[in-house]
């Protein structure tokens, strides 16, 4: 069994005291209790996206940069831009 106090936080085991709330067990300590279920943090959240767009940005090389300046890239540099600006817009800040 697993509690939250406020005095004592997340806490796994027997019940402290009788004003604690019983709450299902947290998948790990990446994880917050929001009032009714535990949820990624941020950074639990962020991760996957951050290393994709770390992935993409890192595939833009001198020769995609030249080609996307000659005009010659069909819209590759574009696309890639578009592609991490929508990734950028599923990150939240802590606390969101």
């Amino acid at each position: 069994m697993a509690f939250i106090n406020c005095d004592h936080g997340y806490y796994e085991g027997d019940q402290i005291d009788p004003a604690d709330l019983a709450v299902p067990q947290r998948p790990d300590f990446t994880y917050a209790w929001n009032g009714s279920a535990w949820q990624p943090t941020a950074e639990t959240h962020n991760a996957p996206i951050l290393a994709e767009i770390a992935t993409m940005e890192s595939s833009v090389s001198e020769r995609r940069l030249r080609e996307a300046v000659l005009g010659t890239d069909n819209g590759w540099l574009k696309n890639i831009n578009d592609q991490i600006a929508a990734l950028r817009s599923q990150l939240i800040m802590d606390g969101a």
